[in-house]
C-alpha cells in the first residue's frame, strides 16, 4: 500500500462524509430525531395499551408500522455501522502534540529535546552538563517550563528530577 494510496482514500472519504453531513444537517435530521423517538414510544405505548384492552383492529397498520420501521432500519444500519468504524480512529489515531510557544533553536527547544531523548528523568545537573550555562537560568527555564506544561517535575529524595509532559498532560494542563 503506497502513501498516495492513502492519500487519496483519505481525501475521497473526507469529500464523501462531509456532502453527507451536509445533506443530513441540511435535510434537519438530527433535528427530527426527538420527534422520531417520540413518536415510536407514543405508538408503541399505544399497541400496549390496546393490546391490555383487547383492542385488536389496528393489529394490521401496526405490522405495517413495524414493517416500515424495519425496512427504514436495513437502510440506515449499514451507516451506522460504517460510520462507528470510522469513528474508532477517534480513539486510535494519536492527537498531535501541540507545538512549543518557542523557536526550535532556543535553549527551551534543547531542553526538551535533552529530557525527550533521556531513557529516564533528569536532573538539574545532568540538565546543566547537556545544555551549558548558569544553574540560575536552568532553574529559571525550567520553572517556566514546568509552569507552561511542557515539563513535568518530581522529587526524589532531596534531588528534583526533570521529563517532558506527556500530549495528554500537556493539553490538560
Amino acid at each position: 500500500m503506497a502513501e498516495e494510496n492513502i492519500a487519496e482514500s483519505l481525501a475521497a472519504v473526507e469529500k464523501a462524509l462531509e456532502h453527507f453531513n451536509t445533506s443530513l444537517i441540511r435535510s434537519g435530521f438530527a433535528d427530527g430525531a426527538a420527534s422520531y423517538q417520540k413518536m415510536a414510544e407514543i405508538i408503541v405505548g399505544q399497541w400496549m395499551w390496546a393490546s391490555s384492552q383487547g383492542i385488536d383492529q389496528h393489529n394490521d397498520r401496526f405490522r405495517r408500522v413495524a414493517a416500515l420501521a424495519a425496512e427504514i432500519h436495513e437502510q440506515l444500519l449499514p451507516y451506522v455501522e460504517g460510520m462507528r468504524k470510522l469513528a474508532l480512529l477517534q480513539e486510535l489515531v494519536p492527537e498531535p502534540k501541540p507545538e512549543p510557544p518557542f523557536p526550535p533553536d532556543s535553549r527551551p527547544a534543547r531542553i526538551l529535546e535533552m529530557l525527550a531523548a533521556a531513557p529516564r528523568p533528569m536532573s538539574m545537573t545532568a540538565l546543566r552538563k547537556e545544555v551549558g550555562g548558569s544553574s540560575s537560568a536552568l532553574k529559571k527555564e525550567l520553572a517556566e517550563l514546568v509552569s507552561d506544561g511542557w515539563v513535568r517535575e518530581r522529587r526524589a529524595g532531596s534531588r528534583v528530577l526533570y521529563a517532558p509532559s506527556l500530549p495528554e498532560q500537556k493539553n490538560s494542563s
